[in-house]
């Protein structure tokens, strides 16, 4: 497990090495605004693509048989195509009602292409899934530095030729360009699929939608309704620097995280039998990610201004704010994250459900009382401490799963 960590740490690393350190370039070359903008249309963008595939990817490590999870991928892109396009065709009816619901208009003329940017985003995850079976790590890696590598340069590249939505549209590009790269990297999975057991396949992991499906809506929802939120209730400025607060302290997750999530959960079903194994799995990741974590979390909680001013320029001295108040939050999520797929093996998927619902009422409450109170950093607080409470009550039941044999 540790060489596979290293390789897909290190290439995740070097891939996001490349988007954060563009971040003091770009910082001083868009506005808040614009990257406030940018994190709507990623919300949408993020909401939309774990809906399109209706959660089947997830069941591509599950089944023993090579065949069986290639037919999973098929299945899955094929939703991806035909959710996109559906929901594409409804946002071109209800745009400005949408919109207007949200008292956001700036992504208007985006709405449609923000869909197909969804599809392909599911359509890479779901890839990137089968990638992680078959262990090719250095074709998860090529695709994360490529995106990130084609996002940076095509941000550049519109600004210098006047484009001040040079942002969205390197999202848009990139996404387009690391699909083909995605789809080069499975060019012989159609040999491995039979169209006439794909059927047989939406029945027997019907789990998926059934549970998985509304707990990940939730989930994702509860993480992306924030920054809908906050552009509605306090502007477009505000959320650029929510989100670029975001951005910097998911540096941890998304380096080190989603690399350890893979391995844990390849690692995690083939130990699954096994009670004392999969627990011993389980306390070393925990371990682990404690201590890479805390350091770095206390430099933000005690030095979070002076670190974004310093790093981003002055106008980010909000950022930096908000980032020393959500860091506990962070470290919590950098922590749980890579093992809260136990919840899958375990066939624990109703219990997950109703965190999910929990997740969804209690975060968009907190920024409606920062509303109602006119102070966002109160309400930023009070969703920490909350935040914190559920992921240790998530963690403890999965932990107890684990001990009285539910694996499956």
């Amino acid at each position: 497990m540790f060489r596979d960590v290293t390789v897909l740490t290190l290439g995740t690393g070097l891939a996001q090495l490349i988007n954060i350190g563009s971040a003091p370039f770009l910082s001083r070359l868009y506005s808040p605004k614009d990257f406030g903008i940018l994190a709507i249309f990623l919300a949408i963008v993020g909401i939309s693509s774990t809906l399109v595939t209706l959660r089947y990817e997830t069941a591509i490590l599950i089944p023993k048989s090579k065949k069986e999870s290639a037919n999973i991928v098929a299945m899955s892109i094929f939703l991806a195509v035909v959710g996109s396009v559906l929901l594409m065709l409804i946002s071109l009816v209800l745009s400005d009602t949408m919109l207007e619901y949200f008292w956001i208009s700036e992504i208007k003329y985006w709405l449609p292409i923000i869909f197909i940017v969804a599809g392909l985003s599911a359509i890479i995850t779901t890839i990137q899934s089968w990638l992680n079976r078959e262990k090719k790590y250095f074709n998860i890696i090529a695709i994360r530095i490529a995106q990130n590598t084609f996002i940076v340069a095509i941000s550049i590249i519109c600004f210098y030729f006047g484009s001040m939505s040079g942002l969205i549209l390197s999202q848009i590009i990139s996404l387009s360009l690391t699909f083909i790269i995605a789809l080069y990297f499975i060019r012989n999975l159609t040999e491995l699929i039979d169209l006439n057991k794909i059927k047989i396949n939406f029945q027997t992991y019907s789990n998926a939608p059934k549970y998985l499906l509304p707990t990940a809506i939730l989930d994702t929802i509860s993480i992306q309704l924030p920054i809908l939120m906050i552009a509605s209730l306090f502007g477009e400025r505000i959320t650029g620097q929510f989100s670029m607060a975001w951005k910097i302290l998911a540096v941890p997750m998304t380096l080190i995280g989603v690399s350890v999530g893979q391995v844990f959960m390849q690692k995690f079903s083939e130990c699954r039998n096994d009670i004392k194994a999969s627990k011993e799995l389980v306390k070393k990741t925990w371990i682990s990610l404690v201590t890479i974590g805390l350091l770095p979390t206390t430099i933000i909680m005690t030095l979070g201004e002076e670190f974004f001013t310093l790093l981003l320029g002055e106008k980010w001295y909000e950022s930096g704010t908000i980032a020393s108040i959500l860091a506990p939050m962070t470290l919590m999520m950098l922590i749980s994250s890579p093992t809260s797929g136990v919840y899958i093996i375990l066939g624990m998927q109703k219990i997950s459900l109703f965190f999910g619902v929990a997740v969804f009422l209690y975060r968009p409450a907190c920024l409606i009382y920062g509303y109602y109170i006119d102070n966002l950093y109160i309400g930023l607080k009070i969703w920490v401490i909350l935040e914190i409470l559920q992921i240790t009550v998530y963690q403890y039941l999965s932990w107890n799963g684990i001990k009285k044999g539910s694996v499956n």
